[in-house]
């Protein structure tokens, strides 16, 4: 038999073994788990719909572990699709089983740095059929493949290409990601194009990102040109070149963490984890130095282009606090900067007012200004109770998730009523959820 012939059979049973396994717990509660489980996986854990790429990033670094070849990876992006390909070690029988499930066939104690299983599912807040090709396997998860993708867990259900969508290199590991709504495209190529040098802080074996928008022709690349003699980095994005020193430090992990019970289920094995650290140098090789509020401003501008651009994503996003979480991962500190800027600031007060200079509420401020709108009247005395909690709430405390129902376990809530006697207050969670939202949306209207 043809050798490719032979390939492509073997990678097409394993495959399809998959798929028959998963499809005989059918009719099970198992099933019924499984379905709600990657439902909330694939929509509420991950809360940026751009944050796919970065967890792509991890698996392409993670997969040239212990490869003496340097890393490259490639994105190409247009109004249909983002397409993902890299020269790291390819899929075999354990990848594909990790990626159509929720576990992960990697091991951290060897100093991977994502889940392979639980990562992917990254991918899923903006695409119903993503498609994977590598080392002659060709599948894909197809939401439009079944008649009732609701109660199906197709998101783990692979299904294999007899001939790619369209055309890919055979010695890469390629990702084909179809936009589930056009206005994703725009929004995606937005968010890559923000992807910066300080991202290999973190990364070892990638060398080069190359990045490509077909849509405006546009490309540019990310390289680590490696350290000279004195351990100074030089990366280069643009044909700028900048020069970074480094520090990386492996400590052990303190016996305390150790017997926490998730770090014994997760990572019972590491024994010790890296510290890294990096220090941006000019051209003279000294220090770059500059203030809170000016590089706070700075990452602002980098992540937002306009007031109009922030006040889009912020009044977009459902979760507020999940903005500020990945503002927190990027490096901005938002208590030491409202200390610095010496007012009792709301998060959104203060990226307005550092990054573009706008007269800023406090908490107080914006909770007077809902009060005077009167908002709550359409609501029952008791409902109306409990947002007037919650506006207390935001302003003391500068509460954010004001619409996660724990909330109402804690004071005052839990005088006023268990959280499902409040829940049905407003006629159930979602109604809560909505009520929070619309509260929000007054809130945050004025922008000073």
């Amino acid at each position: 038999m043809d050798t490719t012939i032979e390939t492509i059979t073997n990678t097409k049973e394993i495959v399809d073994n998959i798929r028959r396994e998963i499809e005989g717990a059918r009719g099970t509660h198992i099933w019924d788990d499984y379905v709600n489980a990657l439902r909330l996986i694939s929509q509420v854990v991950f809360t940026r719909s751009s944050g796919f790429i970065l967890e792509l990033i991890q698996n392409a670094e993670d997969s040239g572990l212990d490869m003496t070849e340097p890393g490259r990876f490639e994105i190409r992006m247009n109004k249909q699709r983002v397409k993902i390909s890299h020269n790291g070690r390819p899929f075999n029988e354990n990848d594909v089983k990790a990626i159509s499930g929720i576990r992960s066939s990697k091991k951290p104690e060897r100093g991977f740095l994502g889940y392979l299983g639980i990562g992917f599912k990254s991918v899923l807040k903006i695409t119903d059929s993503p498609e994977i090709y590598s080392n002659g396997f060709q599948f894909k998860f197809d939401r439009t493949h079944w008649t009732d993708p609701s109660s199906s867990p197709w998101h783990v259900i692979p299904i294999w290409i007899d001939e790619p969508s369209e055309p890919v290199d055979a010695s890469r590991t390629t990702f084909v990601i179809p936009f589930r709504e056009p206005t994703d495209a725009s929004r995606i190529v937005d968010e890559i194009k923000k992807i910066r040098l300080e991202l290999y802080l973190f990364l070892r074996w990638l060398r080069t990102i190359e990045i490509t928008d077909e849509i405006s022709g546009e490309h540019w690349t990310l390289e680590n040109l490696g350290e000279n003699q004195e351990g100074i980095s030089t990366l280069k994005s643009d044909g700028e070149e900048r020069r970074f020193k480094f520090f990386h430090r492996n400590v052990q992990v303190p016996e305390w963490v150790k017997d926490d019970r998730l770090t014994q289920e997760y990572r019972a094995n590491v024994t010790q984890r890296e510290i890294a650290i990096g220090f941006a140098l000019d051209e003279n090789g000294n220090l770059v130095t500059e203030g809170l509020r000016d590089y706070s401003k700075k990452t602002l501008r980098k992540r937002f282009a306009s007031l109009d651009e922030f006040l889009k994503s912020w009044n977009g996003a459902e979760r507020k606090d999940a903005i500020i979480e990945e503002l927190n991962k990027e490096g901005l500190l938002f208590e030491p900067l409202a200390e610095e800027v010496g007012k009792n600031l709301d998060p959104f007060d203060l990226i307005c007012h550092v990054a573009f200079d706008q007269p800023p509420l406090t908490r107080r401020d914006r909770v007077e200004n809902v009060r005077k709108r009167d908002v709550f009247t359409k609501y029952g005395a008791k409902a109306r109770a409990v947002l007037e909690a919650l506006l207390q709430k935001y302003q003391d405390e500068g509460v954010m998730a004001l619409d996660d129902p724990r909330i109402l376990r804690v004071a005052p809530f839990d005088v006023m009523g268990t959280p499902v006697e409040l829940l049905k207050q407003f006629g159930g969670r979602k109604g809560f959820e909505k009520a929070v939202h619309e509260l929000q949306s007054v809130l945050y209207e004025k922008a000073a």
